[in-house]
C-alpha cells in the first residue's frame, strides 16, 4: 500500500504542478495562450529525461546504487522547494519560458517523472506476501493520481486556493511524497543485500549491463506526460519468467523489431502530441488562456492511454478511424466558422476531435508494442516522439509557418501514419484479394481534407496585403468591401479583427470608438480641457489617437512588435494625429508602472480584452492600484470590455467599489454604414462629473444593484463564472 500511495501521490503532484506553473508565467508574457504550448513542450522535455533517468538507473547500476542516486536526486529537489519559477532573459519568449520553467520546476519535475518506473522496478525486486512482486498494480494508482492531479486543479483548486497557497501546498507536498518513497525504499534496500551475482531469486545474474529479468520491462509506456500504463504481467521465479511472457518464443523476445516499427512509435506518439498542443492553442486563442481549457484537452489525451492500454480492444481501429475521419470533417468545419463558431460548438468540435485522432493514433502504439525485452527502448522512444511533437508545434511552427495551420498540419499527418500502418500490417497480396474501395477510400477522404483544409487557407490568404506570425499569434491586413459599401482597412489577430480604418474618412476613429461609445464621449465631455496625457495599454491599429490634439500627448504599450509595425505600416492613425505619440514594446502593466518619475496621466486606456486570450493580470486589484498611483486627482480609467467570450463587468464593478471610483458603463449600439461596431466600456473617475454628463446624453447603461462579487487578484483570478456560456 506505500509503494502503491507513493504511484498515486506522484503522479498527482507531476500533473497537479503542470496548470499551476502555466498560470504563474501567464502575466510575464503577456496572457497569451502560446504560454502553455511551451509549457507542454518542457513537460514532454522533463519526461524524456525522467524516463532516460529511470532507464540507466534500472539498467546500468546496482539495486542499491541506483537507489542511492534516486533519493539523492530527489533531496536535490527538496533544496530547489518551495517552488517557484527562475528568472531568464532572452529575446526569444520560448526560451525565456523554457528557462524559467527549468529553473523553478525542472529537478522536481524530472525526479518526479522518474520514480514512477523505478517505482515498478523496485517492487519486481521484492517479493509480495503469498507470491511473487506485483509491480503491475502500481499503474492503476498512478493513473487514478494522474487525473485526480490534472481534474482538480480546475475543478477544485483554482476556484477555491490562491496561487501563493497552491505553491506551498505542492511544496508541502513533494516533501511528504519524499517522505514516503523513503520508507517505501527500506525493503528495496533489503533486498539489495543478496549475494552479488546472484538474481532476486536465486538464479543466475543477468548479462553485464542489463537488468535483472522482469525488471528491464518495468517503464511504463510514455504518453508525452508521465502517464503510467499497464504491462505485460511478468514475474520473476526460480524457473525465470512466468505469466505471458513464459508462453512467449525465447527468440521472440530478444528479437529486433520490424523494420519501419520504430519510426512509427516516435511518429504515433509525436502526432498525438503536436494535436495536443496544436489543439490548446487554438481553442484558447480567441478565449482566455487558463485552466480549463488546458486541462480539457490534456485531459482526454491522457484518457485515451489509459483505455488503450487497459486493453488492446478498447482502441479497436474499426471504431476508431471512421471516428477519427469524422471528427476530422468536424473540426474543419468548426475552424471553417472562425469566431462564428459558438464556445460550446468550438469546445466540443475541438475536444472530440483530438479524443477521436489519440485514441485511434494510441491504439495502433499499442498493437505495435515489441516484446517485453525491448520496451525500454520503445518507452523512450515515444517519450522522445513527445517531445518532437511539442517542439514542431511550440517552436518549428511559428518560424516556418506564417498561417496557423499546425492543427490541420498535424490531422493530415496523424490520418496518413495511420494508413501507414494499416497498410505494413497486411502483405501486398493480401490487399489486392481486398475490394479496391477498401484501401483506396482512407485516401479518398485523406485527399478530401487536405483539400478542404488547404482551400479554406488560400481563400483566407486572398487579397492580403500582409501577414506575419510571432510568438503572440498571426497579424494580417486586408482591405475590405463591407455589405453597405464602405471600403475599410482591416487589421486581424488571429480571427478577431483589432483594428480598422475607413478609406474614405481615415481620420475618424471607427470600429469600438465612435461617438457615442464610452471613449468617444469621455473625449466629447473633455473637448476643451487642457492638454491630456494619456496611456493606452494595447496598440490595435493606432484609433485612439485620432481623439489627440495639437498638445496632448499619447503613450502607447504594446506586447506584440509586430502589431506595431504594422500600425505605422499599413494605418495612419499614428501619423495623422496632431498629438505626439510614442509607441513602447512590452507589457503594458510593466511599462505604466515603471515609469512612476514622469508626468501623470489624466487617462489610462485598457484596450487589450476584445480578442485572443485575455490577459487577466492587466485587470487584478493590484494592476488597478498601480494604474490609480501613475493618474492624476481627476484622471480615468476607461476599460473596453467588448469580449465575446467572457463577461468582465463584474470584475470592473468589484474595483470600482472597492477602489471608491465613481463607474460609468456605456454601451453603443453598431452602425454598419459609419463601420461602427457594437463596443461595451466602463470607465472608472474620481467623481461623479463624467458619469452624469454621460446620462444626460442619454448613454449611460442603467446597472441595478449588483450583488455578483468578482473580486480579481494577482494571487486568485478564476474567470470560469464569466464564460457567457454558462451565464445565460
Amino acid at each position: 500500500m506505500l509503494s502503491a500511495l507513493a504511484a498515486l501521490m506522484g503522479a498527482l503532484l507531476s500533473f497537479g504542478v503542470q496548470p499551476l506553473v502555466g498560470k504563474l508565467l501567464l502575466p510575464r508574457f503577456g496572457g497569451g495562450s502560446a504560454v502553455w504550448t511551451v509549457c507542454l513542450l518542457f513537460f514532454q522535455a522533463g519526461l524524456l529525461l525522467g524516463y532516460a533517468w529511470a532507464h540507466l538507473l534500472i539498467l546500468r547500476q546496482p539495486l542499491r546504487r541506483g537507489l542511492a542516486l534516486h533519493l539523492l536526486l530527489l533531496a536535490a529537489a527538496l533544496v530547489s522547494l518551495p517552488l517557484g519559477l527562475g528568472t531568464v532573459e532572452a529575446d526569444d519568449p520560448t526560451l525565456a519560458i523554457l528557462g524559467a520553467l527549468a529553473g523553478g520546476v525542472g529537478l522536481p519535475y524530472v525526479a518526479l517523472t522518474a520514480t514512477a518506473p523505478l517505482l515498478q522496478a523496485w517492487q519486481a525486486r521484492v517479493p509480495a506476501p503469498g507470491g511473487g512482486p506485483v509491480p503491475w498494480r502500481l499503474y492503476a494508482w498512478s493513473n487514478v493520481g494522474s487525473l485526480t492531479g490534472l481534474l482538480a486543479w480546475p475543478a477544485l483548486v483554482e476556484p477555491w486556493v490562491g496561487a501563493q497557497a497552491q505553491q506551498v501546498g505542492w511544496s508541502v507536498g513533494m516533501a511528504g511524497f519524499v517522505l514516503l518513497l523513503g520508507t517505501c525504499a527500506i525493503p528495496v534496500w533489503r533486498a539489495g543485500r543478496q549475494t552479488p551475482g546472484a538474481s532476486p531469486a536465486g538464479g543466475s545474474a543477468p548479462a553485464e549491463g542489463s537488468a535483472p529479468a522482469g525488471v528491464q520491462d518495468a517503464l511504463p509506456p510514455a504518453t508525452g506526460l508521465a502517464l503510467e500504463t499497464p504491462q505485460v504481467p511478468v514475474q520473476i521465479s526460480e524457473s525465470g519468467l512466468e505469466g505471458e511472457a513464459a508462453d512467449e518464443d525465447p527468440a521472440a523476445v530478444v528479437e529486433r523489431p520490424r523494420t519501419g516499427e520504430p519510426v512509427l512509435w516516435v511518429g504515433l506518439t509525436a502526432a498525438s502530441a503536436a494535436l495536443l498542443s496544436a489543439t490548446t492553442d487554438r481553442l484558447t486563442e480567441d478565449v482566455a488562456a487558463g485552466p480549463l481549457l488546458w486541462v480539457l484537452p490534456l485531459a482526454l489525451y491522457l484518457l485515451s492511454y489509459i483505455l488503450v492500454f487497459a486493453h488492446e480492444r478498447w482502441g479497436a481501429p474499426v471504431v476508431w478511424r471512421p471516428l477519427f475521419a469524422l471528427s476530422a470533417a468536424g473540426l474543419w468545419w468548426v475552424l471553417h466558422l472562425g469566431q462564428r463558431a459558438a464556445l460550446p460548438t468550438q469546445l466540443l468540435g475541438f475536444t472530440l476531435g483530438l479524443f477521436a485522432a489519440c485514441m485511434a493514433l494510441h491504439g495502433e502504439l499499442v498493437r505495435i508494442r515489441p516484446p517485453v525485452a525491448r520496451l525500454t527502448s520503445f518507452y523512450l522512444a515515444t517519450a522522445f516522439g513527445g517531445v518532437l511533437g511539442g517542439l514542431s508545434v511550440a517552436w518549428l511552427a511559428p518560424r516556418v509557418l506564417d498561417q496557423r495551420l499546425d492543427l490541420p498540419l498535424a490531422l493530415l499527418f496523424a490520418g496518413a501514419l495511420l494508413w501507414w500502418a494499416a497498410w505494413r500490417r497486411r502483405p501486398l497480396a493480401a490487399w489486392r484479394r481486398l475490394p479496391a474501395g477498401i484501401w483506396v477510400a482512407p485516401w479518398a477522404v485523406w485527399l478530401a481534407l487536405a483539400g478542404l483544409f488547404g482551400a479554406d487557407a488560400l481563400a483566407w490568404r486572398a487579397d492580403l496585403l500582409a501577414l506575419e506570425r510571432g510568438f503572440f499569434g498571426v497579424v494580417a491586413v486586408r482591405d475590405d468591401v463591407d455589405a453597405y459599401g464602405g471600403s475599410a482597412r482591416k487589421m486581424l489577430h488571429g480571427r478577431i479583427m483589432h483594428g480598422r480604418q475607413s478609406h474614405t474618412e481615415p481620420r475618424r476613429p471607427v470600429a469600438y470608438y465612435g461617438p457615442r461609445s464610452g471613449l468617444g464621449l469621455y473625449f466629447a465631455e473633455g473637448i476643451d480641457a487642457p492638454p491630456r496625457r494619456v496611456a493606452v495599454l494595447g496598440l490595435g491599429v493606432g484609433t485612439v489617437a485620432a481623439f489627440g490634439r495639437c498638445g496632448d500627448h499619447y503613450d502607447f504599450v504594446e506586447i506584440d512588435p509586430i502589431v506595431e509595425r504594422i500600425a505605422r505600416r499599413w494605418f495612419t492613425y499614428l501619423s495623422d494625429t496632431c498629438a505626439t505619440t510614442a509607441v513602447q514594446v512590452g507589457d503594458g502593466r510593466r511599462v505604466v508602472e515603471a515609469g512612476t518619475d514622469q508626468a501623470p496621466y489624466d487617462l489610462i486606456v485598457l484596450d487589450a480584452f476584445t480578442g485572443d486570450a485575455v490577459p487577466t493580470h492587466l485587470l487584478t486589484r493590484e494592476a488597478f492600484e498601480g494604474y490609480l498611483r501613475r493618474l492624476s486627482p481627476s484622471g480615468v480609467i476607461a476599460v473596453n470590455v467588448s469580449n465575446r467570450h467572457l463577461d468582465l463587468r463584474p470584475v470592473i464593478r468589484q474595483h470600482a467599489r472597492d477602489l471608491g471610483r465613481v463607474l460609468a458603463e456605456v454601451t453603443s449600439v453598431p452602425d454598419g454604414p459609419r463601420q461602427l461596431s457594437r463596443a461595451r466600456w466602463m470607465l472608472l473617475s474620481p467623481d461623479d462629473r463624467l458619469r452624469t454628463w454621460i446620462h444626460q446624453a442619454g448613454e449611460l447603461d442603467e446597472v441595478g444593484d449588483d450583488p455578483e462579487r468578482r473580486l480579481w487578484t494577482d494571487d486568485f483570478a478564476p474567470w470560469l463564472g464569466l464564460l457567457r456560456a454558462f451565464r445565460g
